[in-house]
């Protein structure tokens, strides 16, 4: 996977960057592919400040970029930060958490998100995510674009 576009933001104050990397013409890709049966390939923001590629058919999560994406502040996120997922091309995910909405990820009340594309045929989406420090628009730190790609052959 070669990132095309990253978007980062340093804080002013000597403290996180913060960076989520892929574009809208080359999304970040997560893939999963099965035999038989189900696939499902999709991504986990973490509370830990990672970000985690989720398959069904591969033995644990993989971790993405680690020590860059979503922040550098791994493990330990300081503040609190807020994260969003809006549609951007193909199929919608089948599964997580709620698109157009934002999603509280650190400080209290902070939760994992994920989004997962799930199938038996062949399934194919992206999304635009983005890391806010407020739950709007004015205080995003970083924007980039992931997709999920679930086949059985």
């Amino acid at each position: 996977m070669t990132v095309v576009a990253t978007a980062v933001y340093a804080s002013g104050d000597g403290g996180a960057t913060y960076t989520l990397s892929g574009s809208s013409g080359s999304p970040n890709d997560c893939e999963d592919s099965a035999g038989i049966f189900s696939a499902s390939a999709g991504w986990r923001f973490s509370t830990d400040g990672t970000v985690d590629q989720v398959r069904l058919n591969f033995p644990g999560d993989t971790q993405f970029q680690d020590g860059v994406e979503w922040t550098d502040e791994q493990d330990s996120p300081t503040g609190d930060h807020w994260i969003r997922a809006d549609y951007n091309s193909g199929t919608s995910p089948t599964t997580g958490n709620t698109l157009n909405e934002w999603h509280k990820l650190t400080g209290t009340g902070g939760a994992d998100v994920a989004w997962v594309w799930s199938t038996t045929s062949t399934i194919t989406g992206s999304l635009i995510i983005r890391i806010s420090t407020t739950n709007s628009d004015v205080g995003v730190v970083a924007t980039g674009y992931y997709q999920g790609t679930a086949f059985v052959s």
